[in-house]
């Protein structure tokens, strides 16, 4: 959009994160639709599933660098609010996963976070976004009955610590601010 509202264009998929040392370029997801067939013998079965990948965006010439390749069943991302893809969650039939970046001798590897299957309605295990420290993700989930606020130590060993929790109410969200997106209150 021009500084006077003219010449708006729809952009190619859903921003994830401003990249904010960067200010022409945004972080976004693109989705599109992979098909493919597979004969048993006796018929042909067509399959279309929903693919996802990630993007860095120039606001100003509509050129995409991407960040990852194409991913299968991939509902959502998340970034650590440097432009970094840290979170992506997986959905079958069968499980919901959230799988997390880790970086292994500068390749990238994604592994499971958090597995549950879908048919399980108690699991509240909700990434919220991430700390000062891009490596501390906060999510929520159940304590005592109650959805609480929880760190994740991603660096070392998973450790998780209780952030906040109210033995009255529930945490229903939170809220980020500052250059770098981070949790500053639940």
């Amino acid at each position: 959009v021009n500084y006077d509202g003219k010449d708006m264009k729809p952009l190619p998929g859903n921003v994830i994160d401003r990249l904010p040392d960067d200010p022409t370029h945004v972080l976004i997801q693109l989705y599109g639709n992979d098909s493919s067939t597979t004969d048993t013998g006796d018929s042909l079965i067509w399959r279309t599933r929903r693919i996802s990948k990630i993007g860095t965006l120039d606001i100003y010439t509509g050129k995409i660098s991407f960040q990852t390749s194409r991913r299968p069943n991939v509902v959502q991302w998340f970034s650590d609010g440097h432009g970094v893809a840290r979170l992506y969650q997986f959905i079958s039939n069968d499980y919901r996963r959230w799988y997390v970046r880790k970086p292994i001798d500068n390749k990238v590897f994604w592994d499971v976070l958090h597995e549950v299957s879908v048919n399980n309605l108690t699991d509240r295990f909700t990434p919220a976004g991430f700390a000062e420290n891009p490596d501390e993700l906060l999510y929520l989930d159940l304590q005592e009955r109650r959805t609480a606020l929880f760190s994740m130590d991603l660096a070392h060993d998973r450790s998780t610590r209780l952030v906040f929790a109210h033995n009255r109410f529930d945490v229903m969200g939170v809220k980020h601010i500052g250059k770098y997106d981070r949790v500053v209150a639940a």
